[in-house]
């Protein structure tokens, strides 16, 4: 019976994210890293009183390293958490993943951005009274 107690509070933070992914109708990029960190936190302070319970945590923490162990350097998944709201930087484990993942993005908005006119290039703005034509019109 303790075995059995031990296995399911090894397996209730991988069944808090799974009820968390089946509820929406589509999972959204920015979760994933926040929640993978979550999911690793959890079970890395859990502390299984029976060697079955251990052994889950030791075989559950190596898989998830082995198969979401670097999905900070994701360009998708770091940008998606990092734009969105709920998240931005604090989910990161790395801060050299985030700071990438930062600097990608500042690098995109500065080739799509046109700069703005100088202060001395600025037109200043004129009156137009109804009725009346401009000459530049």
């Amino acid at each position: 019976m303790d075995q059995l107690k031990d296995v399911a509070e090894v397996l209730k933070p991988l069944e808090a994210i799974t009820s968390e992914w089946s509820a929406e109708k589509y999972v959204t990029l920015s979760k994933v890293i926040p929640m993978i960190n979550g999911l690793t936190e959890q079970l890395q302070t859990l502390e299984p009183n029976t060697a079955m319970g251990k052994q889950l945590k030791i075989v559950m923490l190596a898989e998830i390293s082995k198969r979401f162990g670097q999905v900070e350097k994701v360009p998708m998944f770091a940008i998606a958490t990092l734009l969105d709201p709920r998240f931005k930087k604090i989910d990161f484990k790395s801060s050299i993943d985030c700071s990438q993942a930062v600097n990608f993005v500042k690098n995109a908005l500065l080739q799509q951005h046109q700069p703005f006119p100088e202060s001395s290039d600025v037109l200043e703005p004129t009156e137009i009274i109804p009725g009346e034509q401009s000459e530049s019109l």
